[in-house]
């Protein structure tokens, strides 16, 4: 689901501001994995549980994140899980050495 995300802001005019609690939560595990450039606004920001006083604003998709949003769509099995934190790892080349 965070993958789809960082596939929005892709496709977004930027610079663009997000007040919504569950989009800035994934906004920050994007800004975590070095996906994007945003400015987050600290958790005592949140007015009503849903929405925050401040918006958390997108600046840009990282080169990194341009390149997981090229993996992906090249080869979805490669995309990273962010969800958990976890990334896939594509199995290393051998090359008889061992």
């Amino acid at each position: 689901m965070t993958m789809e995300c960082l596939r929005k802001i892709a496709e977004k005019c930027l610079p663009y501001e997000v007040y919504e609690v569950s989009e800035i939560n994934k906004l920050s595990v994007l800004r975590a994995a070095g996906l994007i450039m945003a400015f987050i606004p600290p958790p005592g920001a949140v007015q009503d549980g849903e929405t925050y006083k401040k918006a958390a604003t997108v600046l840009a998709v990282t080169q990194k994140g341009r390149l997981m949003l090229q993996d992906s769509a090249d080869n979805p099995s490669l995309g990273p899980d962010l969800e958990d934190g976890r990334f896939a790892v594509p199995p290393k080349a051998t090359d008889g050495r061992g």
